[in-house]
C-alpha cells in the first residue's frame, strides 16, 4: 500500500515537471533569442528604438544607454529570499538589451532579457532569461508589436515571416 501511494505521487510529480518544461522551447528564431527583421522601407535604428522605449517606459523600464548598435533599458527593484531564518530584501534589476544590427534585408533587433541579482552584497549575478519562459516571449511580442507599428500592420503575426 505504501509502495502505491509513493509510486503514484512519483507519476503526478512526473507529469507536473513534464508539463512545465512544455512551454520552455526556444524562440522561432536563428538565435532562439527574441530576433525580428525590420524590412519596412524607410525604417530607421532611432524609429525602432524610439518606438521600443515607448513600449518599455510605460512598463516601468528606464533608459540606461543608447548607440548605434544598442539599446539597453532597465527596471529596478526588490526581491526577498530567506537567509538565516529571516526575510532578507535584496536588489533586484530586469535589463533588456536590443542590438541593432544593419543587414542586406533590413534591421534586425537581436534582443536579450536578463535578471540581475545583488545577493548579499556581492557583485552582480546575472541569469539570461533570453532564450526560454515568458520574459522571452514577452519581449519578442513587443519586437513585433514596433514592427507592426512601424510597417503600419498591427494585427501582423509569425504567419507571413
Amino acid at each position: 500500500m505504501f509502495f502505491g501511494s509513493t509510486a503514484r505521487i512519483a507519476v503526478v510529480a512526473a507529469l507536473f515537471f513534464s508539463a512545465a518544461c512544455v512551454d520552455m522551447q526556444p524562440l522561432p528564431t536563428r538565435t532562439g533569442k527574441p530576433e525580428v527583421m525590420f524590412k519596412g522601407k524607410g525604417i530607421k535604428k532611432k524609429m525602432i528604438v524610439d518606438k521600443a522605449a515607448y513600449y518599455l517606459i510605460s512598463e516601468g523600464y528606464k533608459i540606461e544607454r543608447v548607440d548605434d548598435y544598442a539599446a539597453v533599458f532597465i527596471k529596478h527593484g526588490t526581491t526577498w529570499r530567506y537567509v538565516n531564518n529571516q526575510s532578507v530584501e535584496e536588489a533586484r534589476d530586469e535589463r533588456v538589451t536590443l542590438n541593432l544590427l544593419d543587414s542586406a534585408e533590413g534591421i534586425n533587433v537581436v534582443g536579450t532579457v536578463e535578471t540581475v541579482n545583488y545577493p548579499g552584497g556581492r557583485g552582480p549575478v546575472v541569469e539570461d532569461d533570453s532564450k526560454f519562459g515568458e520574459r522571452a516571449q514577452w519581449l519578442f511580442n513587443l519586437l513585433w508589436r514596433v514592427d507592426g507599428d512601424l510597417t503600419g500592420n498591427a494585427d501582423k503575426g509569425m504567419a507571413g515571416r
